[in-house]
């Protein structure tokens, strides 16, 4: 099952799609890039998805199953 509810009325625009083994979930990139911005401003250690996404090299990792499109 494939949960567009993110997505809907941003088509064509860049997407990140979420998924587990039974269901997939397309989210827009600009609701993405605010929580990560949000993430960023705190005084949190920059690691992992958020410290490569500051560095603006986009992310990919087939364990999580998470994809970023532009």
């Amino acid at each position: 099952m494939i949960n567009t509810r993110y997505y809907d009325g941003f088509e064509g625009e860049p997407e990140l799609i979420v998924r587990d083994e039974s269901r997939e979930m397309i989210i827009w990139n600009g609701y993405f890039v605010t929580i990560l911005n949000s993430i960023l401003k705190t005084e949190v250690e920059k690691g992992g998805m958020p410290e490569v996404y500051s560095r603006q090299e986009g992310w990919y990792d087939e364990r999580c199953l998470l994809r970023i499109s532009r």
